[in-house]
């Protein structure tokens, strides 16, 4: 049976996804060509109210078990981060991103999902005994709450400074599109702990070994719906047709992102959305791995490039 109430979610999700733009791949860019960490600091106001929402609400109904516990081994999980950074470089997004550049009409990224799809199909983790899979714990009491207050307080800090270095000028609405994607979050993963549109594709490389649950689908649908809807009424709308190459980029990108995110278990999108939040011990361990390796990765293109 369909939630309504996921489903309004998962489409708010998707809505302030498209405007919050929390692809790790640009931030790292970002971070290393321009010298700027705005992207980077999105994503900790993102993790940090997503935390605040998913403990809290975790706090407050009780042994609920909708907590993530730990991942694989470290080695595994560590191999596994770096593979997601080169294959989201590879894809020109990560599963963040590729929601975003969907909704603005870029047909290549359609290639990223029939790549995760394929990738789920194949599994090639499971093949090789790499794979892991996410598992829940009861939510840890009166630590849930005393940890949501402090992330709560680190992200009115956040705020607080935005707030000041605009002083005298707008502030740059992508600040609220972060916080209302972390509230939206921390509220999707309560009600559907550890989903992600992966789980969705994941379902779909598997028809025919297992029932096709409709349930998996919708909220994903709205995820894209929202996404989409928000680009429209932002005017970032810009349909542009696939080309070969880029193509094959991103269903090689969607292939390798999604092979790794088994062995870790999650894609960046999760780790970033749930396990940290969620206090996943192989969370901060995977995702730093994962954002050392593209800042690495942006650095040596800019080497050397500056010496061509």
């Amino acid at each position: 049976m369909i939630d309504l109430l996921v489903l309004v979610i998962a489409g708010g999700l998707g809505w302030s996804l498209a405007r919050a733009a929390l692809c790790a791949v640009a931030a790292t860019q970002e971070a290393v060509q321009s010298q700027r960490a705005v992207g980077l600091g999105m994503q900790l106001v993102a993790m940090s109210t997503t935390a605040t929402v998913l403990l809290g609400l975790s706090w407050w109904l009780a042994d609920i078990g909708r907590l993530p516990a730990d991942g694989g081994g470290r080695l595994a999980v560590g191999l596994a981060a770096v593979t997601m950074a080169l294959g989201a470089m590879l894809n020109g997004g990560c599963y963040l991103g590729s929601v975003m550049y969907l909704g603005r009409g870029k047909a290549n990224f359609l290639f990223s999902l029939v790549g995760i799809a394929v990738a789920a199909r194949v599994g090639l983790a499971e093949r090789f005994g790499f794979a892991a899979t996410p598992s829940l714990r009861p939510q840890p009491g009166n630590a849930a709450l005393a940890t949501a207050v402090l992330f709560g307080c680190v992200v009115l800090l956040l705020t607080v400074r935005a707030l000041r270095r605009a002083h005298g000028t707008t502030l740059n609405p992508r600040l609220g599109q972060t916080l209302l994607a972390g509230v939206f979050a921390g509220a999707l993963m309560i009600h559907a702990p550890g989903w992600g549109y992966g789980s969705l594709l994941n379902a779909v490389g598997h028809l025919g070994q297992v029932p096709f649950d409709l349930a998996q689908v919708a909220p994903a649908a709205a995820l894209f719906a929202g996404a989409v809807a928000s680009c429209l009424a932002a005017g970032t709308w810009a349909p542009a047709w696939p080309t070969p190459i880029g193509a094959l980029r991103c269903l090689s990108g969607g292939f390798v992102m999604e092979t790794a995110a088994h062995c870790i278990p999650g894609g960046n999108d999760v780790l970033l959305l749930w396990v940290m939040p969620g206090l996943g011990g192989y969370g901060l361990y995977a995702y730093s791995l994962l954002l050392a390796t593209m800042l690495l990765v942006w650095r040596f293109v800019g080497a050397r490039a500056s010496n061509v």
